[in-house]
């Protein structure tokens, strides 16, 4: 009996402890005993995703203080929009094992590791949150070596360009400044781009960066459909067209995101957001699709959506010269 009543106060003083830790965790957010690991809490998650990369709770990781700056160079574009995406590089003076990607001062971090270790690391992806409206936040990445060693953290402020999401939003970012155009063709063959901004359906383009070559350093391209425009059930052609290569010498990544009702919506290519390159010496098509293939196709299904009036279209606001 003695023993059991030993048990009973034993189990009692655990339950207790419980709920004392949940009272903590839940008024005190430092701490020690709370699990500031949890991938769930607010953080770097709610600015951008990386598609490729495993998310993380908690701080992100210290420098090794016998560590030397590995970072060298971090190739992104520091303009960004919501909904959007931002193709970036890291380059190192060691080989590299890991990518740390995070945000100064929220919780949480990306952990990017490459398919081999490399003194180059490309390809990797920034998803904007389409709800996301702050003005700028500063983005901190390092890196791991094969040694084990950790870098100093590299730090860049990110700008969010205001553009429309909308029920339908389709984005372009490339990470050079060039004069590269979204093109987005409707089920009903009506295309958006520079030249016609907007369609009877409703879609428009509100940001056109680097009209030949008048260069502004945006290096995004947005095409969105407000509410009240018709997003048309039927098949959506996407292209990123070479307008004009402002400079030849250097190759231009880029990345495209389509949304959905607040959602990224499947391509037929299995792939959103998708990244392509334009070569070096890559030629200038002007605003001609002859011969080039769209980067993406996509659905949009048919729930019985009606048109309710026809929008009148903007035309294009800039003048450009077709290369030659």
């Amino acid at each position: 009996m003695k023993e059991m009543r030993q048990k009973l106060i034993w189990l009692h003083t655990i339950i207790i402890s419980m709920l004392l830790l949940s009272s903590c965790c839940r008024e005190c957010p430092v701490c020690p005993d709370c699990n500031q690991n949890d991938p769930n809490q607010p953080g770097t998650k709610d600015i951008f995703e990386i598609p490729s990369a495993i998310y993380k709770g908690g701080a992100f990781p210290q420098s090794s203080s016998s560590c030397d700056n590995l970072v060298t160079e971090v190739f992104i574009n520091e303009n960004v929009i919501s909904g959007g995406t931002s193709y970036f590089s890291v380059k190192s003076n060691a080989s590299i094992k890991k990518v740390f990607i995070g945000v100064e001062g929220e919780k949480g971090y990306y952990e990017y590791m490459p398919s081999q270790s490399a003194y180059l690391v490309e390809g990797m992806v920034m998803l904007l949150r389409q709800n996301l409206t702050i003005a700028n936040f500063t983005l901190q990445i390092a890196v791991e070596g094969v040694s084990g060693c950790i870098s100093s953290i590299y730090v860049k402020v990110l700008k969010l360009v205001a553009v429309g999401n909308g029920q339908l939003q389709v984005s372009l970012s490339f990470d050079n400044e060039k004069d590269i155009d979204l093109h987005l063709i409707e089920p009903n063959g009506e295309k958006i781009y520079y030249g016609h901004k907007r369609s009877e359906n409703g879609g428009e383009l509100d940001l056109d960066s680097n009209p030949a070559c008048h260069i502004d350093g945006v290096n995004n391209e947005n095409i969105y459909y407000k509410e009240g425009a018709f997003v048309e059930p039927g098949e959506y052609k996407v292209y990123a067209v070479m307008f004009e290569n402002c400079d030849s010498n250097i190759a231009t990544h880029y990345s495209i995101s389509v949304y959905y009702n607040g959602a990224l919506i499947q391509t037929a290519q299995g792939m959103n957001p998708i990244s392509g390159t334009f070569p070096i010496n890559a030629p200038s098509t002007g605003s001609s699709l002859e011969g080039i293939a769209p980067i993406c196709t996509f659905n949009i299904p048919n729930h019985g959506q009606k048109q309710t009036h026809k929008f009148t279209p903007i035309p294009s606001n800039t003048t450009k010269e077709i290369p030659k």
